[in-house]
């Protein structure tokens, strides 16, 4: 019973993490393309989460860290093997450009948003998952196998 009031009550940091930095950064900035890059945030950390748990490991929700201009999302993962860190460190950004990808085709039927925007958010997922973290990560798993947890 203790675990189930835990996980729900991370659950519930997250969710409320997850909402204050899109208040924040909607109240910043007052555009709506801000709301969409939180939603692809949460696509990009839950993929972490899922491939984490799909391996068996130990991940907690993720959290969410409102800066200006930026955002931060942790999830951390706990008691991975050391040959799946790679896939779990990709997933992130695989299942948030597919997210992109899927809104794009969805735009193309109903105009939600301009193409140049979900096209430059495309390429910020893949040029900053590459150079950033997420992409150093997949790096150094790839060669060494080393035990870093993940955000």
């Amino acid at each position: 019973m203790d675990f189930k009031i835990k996980k729900v009550n991370r659950l519930a940091i997250s969710v409320a993490s997850f909402a204050a930095m899109s208040a924040i950064n909607y109240t910043i900035i007052h555009n709506p393309i801000v709301l969409l890059g939180s939603i692809v945030l949460l696509v990009h950390e839950f993929g972490h989460y899922i491939m984490a748990k799909h391996y068996g490991a130990d991940a907690q929700f993720p959290i969410f860290i409102p800066l200006i201009f930026a955002s931060i999302g942790i999830t951390q993962v706990f008691n991975l093997d050391d040959m799946y860190k790679s896939s779990v460190a990709l997933a992130g950004p695989l299942l948030a450009s597919c997210f992109i990808i899927c809104l794009m085709l969805f735009n193309f039927i109903y105009k939600f948003f301009s193409a140049k925007i979900l096209l430059l958010l495309l390429a910020g997922e893949i040029i900053l998952n590459y150079i950033g973290l997420d992409g150093k990560k997949y790096r150094k798993f790839k060669q060494n196998n080393l035990s870093i947890s993940f955000s």
